[in-house]
């Protein structure tokens, strides 16, 4: 007799999915807050990182960089975790639009902000 148990395989999977899933959705663009609270303060402080002291003039680049990367990292998690959870819910043409927009609005800020000095590096 073979017995079946409840908590399998496939429940580890829609587990990691979920967990890949949120991790994503925190990333990502869609929401209103997440790039206040999360992918520019990251932003930030990868910049700061990637930034020495000779080469503050590329400040600009990194925080740029590092936004995008999120965002994009964002998506992809998103994508593998649904992936993994198997949700049928798709993210819409008109969401993924909005959010580039969204993205793109938020980088000419970045930009403004780190040109009149507001955001600058911590070196």
């Amino acid at each position: 007799m073979i017995k079946h148990n409840s908590f399998g395989e496939g429940s580890l999977r829609r587990i990691l999915g979920g967990v890949i899933l949120t991790v994503g959705w925190i990333l990502s663009p869609l929401t209103w807050w997440n790039d206040w609270l999360v992918n520019l303060p990251l932003s930030w402080l990868l910049a700061n990182f990637s930034t020495s002291p000779q080469n503050r003039h590329v400040f600009g680049m990194w925080f740029v960089f590092f936004y995008w990367l999120s965002n994009l990292l964002g998506f992809l998690l998103m994508y593998v975790g649904w992936r993994f959870f198997s949700l049928q819910k798709r993210v819409t043409k008109k969401e993924v639009v909005t959010s580039f927009f969204v993205s793109a609005g938020v980088t000419i800020v970045i930009l403004f902000l780190i040109r009149i000095g507001w955001i600058k590096p911590i070196l």
